[in-house]
């Protein structure tokens, strides 16, 4: 969803009873530029039906949006451009300090539990018009039909975990051994 002046009311409520990834950005700011199209890949990454499912919104928040977002109770007081952070209920939970990278920053997502992957689960994706002159930008909501799933990568975590402790305790019964 872009977010400008004119879209900032609707967004306030939206954001205010869910999740939202946000991009603060500008559009004279070279590094927002240059990272338009990673933000875009991730966009449509998300978007394709079936893959995640979460209740997130994708927003991308410019100038004239933080201005008219500064009269409600959505966070908006950015230090510097481009800034991405995740929204609960339009506080500001958590900063994305990661690179500037689509899988990078799904795998973001997916880590802290805000979407997961599906297997072959049900889950509807809508993208809708934006509110800004009628032209079609996507905005992207991700809802899921299915009881919560552990993600690919914390149950790799687990297992990781698993495997360095059988190792660990097979060191130390080798090193108890060798003092003999």
């Amino acid at each position: 969803m872009n977010v400008n002046g004119e879209t900032a009311d609707l967004f306030s409520n939206l954001a205010k009873n869910t999740i939202v990834f946000a991009k603060y950005y500008s559009p004279t700011c070279p590094a927002c530029v240059a990272m338009s199209e990673e933000w875009e890949n991730m966009e449509k990454e998300l978007s394709r039906n079936g893959v995640y499912s979460g209740d997130l919104i994708i927003a991308q928040i410019d100038p004239s949006g933080m201005k008219s977002l500064s009269s409600t109770d959505i966070y908006s007081d950015v230090q510097y451009v481009p800034t991405i952070a995740v929204l609960e209920n339009g506080i500001k939970k958590q900063d994305y300090n990661g690179e500037r990278k689509s899988d990078k920053m799904i795998a973001f997502l997916l880590e802290n539990d805000y979407i997961i992957e599906n297997n072959g689960s049900v889950t509807s994706t809508s993208t809708s018009k934006s509110m800004n002159g009628g032209k079609k930008t996507r905005r992207t909501t991700i809802r899921t039909k299915n009881l919560r799933k552990r993600s690919k990568s914390t149950h790799n975590r687990s297992k990781n975990n698993r495997k360095r402790s059988k190792n660990n305790r097979k060191r130390s019964r080798s090193k108890s051994h060798r003092r003999k």
